[in-house]
């Protein structure tokens, strides 16, 4: 406990605690000078409490063999302050590259190259951020340190979790498995509603935004029936003159694995044309000039 420190979650807030380095006697003497009536906490009295059979039992037990016991226990605790202050700027050099709804993203290295203790602040104060209470243990730290060197994988540290995957640490809630949808035939042009999603198929250039991806087609490219559905095990793309497993393409391209879950496809009858991502998009290899845009964006859910 420090006497000035920053209010988890909110780093630009300070909580000062004026009054941790006096004695209760002396806290005892400024509320009798001023006229103030303290009030007592029977709980304080409850031996039941390992805090209190530690203050009325434990403690009174050292002083007996020490009787300076108070003054070495305040010394340590400085020394362990000045420990804490090097680790706690250790953990503020490691910033997220990002914050979303699936959690703070880092990148790899640097928090891979924290020490423990920083690695236990950063979860603190990121899982604050997301209103999350991470059970951080020896064990789980130490399985996190194999996930951090082997690059990828996740450890759970109760409703809070580290996952690791193409050069990005991602620290954040459980995230649910992406419910399939059925492939919607898509109406060229105009607009059609598959699963969550609203799909706009339209003749003229349209601009792409974060939230709607946009991805464009080669005049006459499609096969038979235009469709979006879910992503498919074995699925493959032309990219780059070579067919290519999607799985393999996206590990190579470094999409993360937290991304690729509710990755969207856009096929004809036959072949894979497109993959609509989280943060970028996918086009098949295109012949000719563009001649069709999709455009996915999600319906939002209703309120209440």
């Amino acid at each position: 406990m420090l006497p000035v420190s920053a209010v988890p979650g909110a780093p630009e807030r300070r909580l000062v605690r004026p009054l941790l380095g006096a004695a209760r006697k002396d806290t005892g003497a400024i509320c009798a000078e001023f006229g103030i009536t303290p009030i007592v906490d029977p709980s304080n009295a409850d031996l039941s409490y390992t805090r209190n059979r530690v203050r009325g039992t434990v403690l009174e037990q050292l002083r007996a063999l020490n009787p300076s016991v108070d003054d070495a226990l305040r010394g340590l605790a400085e020394s362990a302050r000045e420990a804490f202050s090097f680790i706690e700027k250790r953990s503020f050099e490691v910033q997220p590259r990002e914050r979303g709804p699936v959690g703070a993203i880092f990148a790899l290295t640097p928090f891979r190259d924290l020490p423990s203790e920083a690695l236990t602040l950063v979860f603190e104060r990121e899982a604050a951020f997301y209103h999350l209470k991470p059970e951080v243990n020896r064990t789980r730290v130490a399985n996190l340190r194999a996930v951090l060197t082997s690059g990828t994988g996740a450890v759970h540290f109760g409703d809070t979790v580290v996952e690791v995957s193409c050069g990005c640490v991602r620290l954040g809630p459980r995230l649910e498995p992406v419910d399939p949808f059925p492939a919607a035939i898509l109406n060229v042009p105009g607009s059609t509603r598959a699963g969550p999603w609203r799909v706009d198929v339209v003749t003229s250039e349209v601009e792409a935004t974060a939230e709607s991806p946009v991805l464009a087609l080669g005049e006459g490219a499609a096969k038979g029936a235009l469709r979006v559905r879910p992503l498919q095990p074995g699925d493959r793309i032309a990219w780059h003159g070579v067919e290519r497993k999607v799985s393999d393409l996206l590990v190579n391209e470094k999409v993360p694995a937290w991304e690729r879950l509710g990755m969207v496809a856009l096929a004809d009858s036959g072949r894979l044309l497109g993959l609509f991502g989280a943060t970028r998009t996918f086009s098949a290899d295109m012949v000719g000039e563009p001649g069709l845009w999709v455009r996915l964006s999600a319906i939002p859910l209703p309120r209440g």
